[in-house]
């Protein structure tokens, strides 16, 4: 297992079939994907505001809901804030 955000730096040495057999890139979350993220780690299902134009990772989720890991109903009214706020003033991650 590895991570880069630079694969094109990675030498072809490493990048040889059996050593990396998979190569997966990860991009930033839809809506479909941020509200599964939001029910899986919080466990709380439901629709969340609408991502608009933002960018954000699943780290970005991520970070918000660590914030409050021992209070998942918090975590989760904290990532709709979040997406509130930046709904509200224009804001984009």
């Amino acid at each position: 297992f590895m991570t880069t955000n630079h694969i094109d730096r990675v030498t072809q040495a490493i990048m040889r079939p059996g050593r990396c057999d998979l190569i997966e890139k990860i991009t930033n979350l839809d809506q479909d994907q941020m509200e599964r993220l939001v029910t899986m780690m919080t466990g709380i299902p439901g629709s969340l505001p609408s991502l608009g134009e933002r960018i954000l990772s699943a780290a970005d989720i991520a970070e918000i809901i660590k914030r409050k890991i021992t209070d998942l109903p918090q975590a989760r009214e904290d990532v709709v804030r979040y997406l509130q706020e930046t709904t509200s003033d224009g804001g984009n991650t």
